[in-house]
């Protein structure tokens, strides 16, 4: 199974796909894919903030690496590891994720 996260000096790298413009936001994990929604439409990197801002309870300090003007977007997670990481997606793939 592909996972959507690799390790780096210093933190972690996590993809997933993004769909703007949603009802409400939402971040899931299922299938071994990260999905997430954000209610903000993609302009003038509204879209974008909202995604960081709904990652970082779940993840911490993050910042986008990839995929700014693009719904396929990587995120670098500074001073986590990969366990950590892993453990957090599996805690969002049980229930209804947030």
């Amino acid at each position: 199974m592909h996972t959507p996260v690799r390790a780096s000096e210093g933190g972690v790298y996590l993809s997933f796909h993004v769909i703007a413009s949603a009802r409400e936001d939402s971040l899931k994990y299922a299938d071994g894919q990260v999905k997430v929604k954000v209610s903000c439409a993609p302009e003038g990197g509204r879209a974008n903030r909202a995604v960081l801002n709904l990652l970082k309870p779940v993840f911490g300090s993050c910042e986008l690496a990839t995929g700014g003007k693009s719904r396929d977007k990587t995120v670098y997670i500074r001073n986590t590891s990969l366990d950590a990481v892993l453990a957090a997606l599996e805690a969002l793939r049980g229930g209804e994720g947030l």
